[in-house]
């Protein structure tokens, strides 16, 4: 069995290809990072908050949960 050079060379076309997918996992990569996420606050109301910090921002609740005694 003979090694052959020819086989294990890139061609043009395959080159190209790489060339392309790599330049797009770029882009990719640069858009994905530029992004923010939907919600930082919702009226006013950050996460993290503490229940009392909530409720100083939006006042007391309409409706409130009745707690079983436990």
């Amino acid at each position: 069995m003979r090694y052959s050079e020819r086989k294990h060379r890139i061609g043009i076309k395959e080159l190209t290809f790489l060339l392309i997918g790599m330049i797009l996992l770029v882009l990719l990569g640069i858009v994905a990072k530029g992004q923010q996420p939907l919600y930082r606050e919702y009226r006013g109301v950050r996460l993290g908050m503490t229940a009392t910090e909530v409720r100083a921002k939006l006042g007391e609740p309409v409706m409130k949960r009745s707690r079983s005694p436990s």
